[in-house]
């Protein structure tokens, strides 16, 4: 019986907007309702959503209106490239090239779903399809208005130090450090000298420190976290991830923060089977109950970024 793989996704949140194109910075962007291009692939074929992105290819495959929770559409994109093709392996006989037909592609796919509300999409990471940038360019080009540009604007969180700061527990720390030797651990802080001690007697190592509380539901991280927070932030060129596991009050669940990140985002967790691609249908039904739960955490984010949780 083959066991399935476990695949962590990320996926990062957009604000669709439009503005001007050349207009200065100080020219606000405005909603953009991206029903607007939507409407119009309604009335071409597989082969007429074809662009060319740089050297390869992108295509809008599939995109219909999801009813349940009936304000989302589900979106399913391509990176279509003929080269750099890999072969077919065999265990009992030497690899073979995969030759393509003219009209044949091998197809690289990212899941989206757009909120029709609130003009805000969320797009799956995927490194080998295509990124938002590429997304974004490839929705302008089906844009009615030559002398306008559609964005997508990354919803920014509040300052996540601050977030940190104000829980009511703090159940779990991890710090990710890089590249350390004796001479980028001289010189630190006190506190972040006491943890870069653990590598002192290693050259050039990566290193990871994680910190936890038991499984009571009060228990909670002390020490001097508002210093150490800066302390992290200061010293950026050897810390690469700090993560901190948060709880609100004594009954809400554990929020993990990202204490370097500046944008709304989420991951989850896929079991991919062997010989397999991650299921489309799977991708977009977790990404629903993500934005659902934060949805309105998200909004308060993009409209009223300075109002307090």
């Amino acid at each position: 019986m083959s066991v399935g793989i476990p695949k962590y996704v990320k996926f990062d949140y957009f604000y669709v907007t439009c503005r001007p194109k050349g207009a200065r910075a100080a020219v606000p962007d405005g909603p953009f309702d991206l029903r607007v291009i939507l409407e119009k692939f309604r009335s071409l074929d597989l082969e007429q959503r074809i662009v060319d992105y740089k050297q390869e290819k992108a295509r809008l495959e599939f995109f219909q209106f999801n009813a349940n929770p009936g304000y989302i559409w589900d979106l399913y994109f391509a990176r279509l490239r003929d080269f750099n093709i890999p072969s077919l392996a065999r265990q009992n006989a030497p690899s073979e090239s995969i030759d393509l037909d003219d009209d044949e592609y091998i197809g690289e796919n990212v899941s989206a779903i757009y909120d029709e509300e609130y003009n805000i999409i969320m797009i799956q990471r995927n490194r080998y399809s295509l990124g938002p940038a590429a997304i974004e360019e490839y929705i302008n080009h089906f844009h009615d208005n030559p002398d306008e540009e559609i964005n997508f604007r990354p919803i920014k969180l509040p300052d996540p130090k601050e977030k940190v700061r104000s829980a009511a527990f703090h159940r779990r720390l991890r710090v990710k450090f890089a590249d350390l030797d004796k001479k980028s651990i001289e010189g630190r802080s006190a506190s972040l000298s006491k943890w870069l001690s653990l590598f002192k007697e290693y050259e050039s190592v990566n290193g990871e420190v994680i910190l936890s509380v038991s499984r009571k539901r009060d228990d909670s991280l002390g020490g001097n976290l508002r210093d150490f927070l800066e302390e992290l932030h200061q010293n950026r060129d050897i810390v690469t991830k700090a993560e901190m596991s948060i709880k609100k009050s004594e009954l809400s669940e554990i929020e993990v923060v990202d204490l370097f990140e500046d944008h709304v985002h989420d991951i989850a967790q896929f079991t991919v089977p062997p010989r397999a691609t991650l299921n489309h249908e799977a991708v977009v039904y977790e990404m629903i109950n993500l934005y659902t739960k934060r949805r309105t955490e998200i909004l308060q984010y993009l409209f009223h970024p300075n109002k307090k949780e």
